[in-house]
């Protein structure tokens, strides 16, 4: 899986990395197919375990991305106008 690209850059990301929309949906096909494909017993081009370590490492890296694109004052805000004073 090292090999895929964008594969590759969730497994090992770069230092300073650069988010792409198209590489993060297509990491999510991806990861569908293997899914779907090993729910129905098939033979897949990656292992459980593969599929696995990519699921984490994708879900590692867009919550990271995801709490600093939001930041805290979006945090506060959202909670304000759920609750407000």
């Amino acid at each position: 899986m090292q090999t895929l690209a964008d594969a590759a850059f969730y497994l090992n990301p770069p230092t300073d990395p650069v988010w792409n929309q198209d590489r993060a949906l297509r990491v999510l096909f991806l990861l569908r197919q293997l899914k779907q494909c090993q729910s129905e017993g098939s033979a897949c081009t990656y292992s459980a375990a593969e599929t696995q370590a990519l699921q984490a490492a994708f879900i590692a890296y867009e919550m990271r991305r995801f709490r600093q694109w939001c930041g805290i004052g979006a945090i506060n805000a959202l909670i304000l106008a759920q609750n407000p004073p």
